[in-house]
């Protein structure tokens, strides 16, 4: 498949699943998402990614709810940056631990 461009980057809300919502019951008022039902599972999840790969972005920002929910994150990350696409987290920062950062740092890029 012949890759396009794309001049602008692309903000992906990759899970609806948040931290401050388990937590509270309530809708967190930071979230774009409504409801967790009707999650992609992480061969569909990894499907959008290639697609929005081939649109060929300068950037994919990967945001939810709270993307470090996603048990697949770090792949998706990865296969991102290998495709030569800069990525970067949109995230609460309630799940950021050592090492969930470990798993993703080496393929995000630094907002700016």
């Amino acid at each position: 498949m012949k890759k396009t461009t794309l001049d602008r980057e692309i903000i992906w809300v990759a899970t609806q699943e948040c931290t401050r919502r388990r937590e509270t019951g309530r809708e967190c008022p930071e979230c774009f998402g409504h409801s967790p039902e009707g999650q992609l599972d992480a061969d569909k999840r990894m499907l959008v990614a290639k697609n929005l790969v081939d649109i060929n972005p300068p950037k994919i920002i990967i945001t939810g709810g709270e993307p470090f929910l996603i048990q697949d994150l770090p792949n998706l990350v990865k296969y991102i940056a290998e495709n030569n696409i800069r990525c970067s987290l949109s995230s609460t920062g309630d799940l950021i631990t050592d090492e969930n950062f470990e798993k993703v740092a080496p393929y995000i890029t630094k907002s700016t």
